[in-house]
């Protein structure tokens, strides 16, 4: 299965304007933690990047989570999906 994310006015698996994703590789499905917010542009919280990388033999679970922009204030990230 081959996934495409995008947000309004960006390229697939990238950031659009108002809309910004991140992702953590897992060996296990067990779900990671909800990162908390910061109200801030491109915020990268620790442990997750802004780069879908694809899992590999070692990283076999990808998890993603997005936030959106309203106005100038951004939501907290969803909890973490495959």
């Amino acid at each position: 299965v081959v996934w495409a994310i995008f947000g309004k006015d960006g390229k697939n698996g990238e950031n659009g304007k108002g809309i910004e994703f991140i992702f953590k590789l897992t060996p296990t499905k067990e779900t990671p933690q909800r990162p908390t917010s910061v109200n801030t542009v491109d915020y990268v919280p620790s442990g997750w990047t802004d780069d879908m990388s694809g899992v590999d033999a070692i990283n076999k679970y990808e998890w993603a989570c997005v936030r959106t922009k309203s106005g100038d204030t951004w939501s907290e990230f969803s909890y973490p999906a495959l």
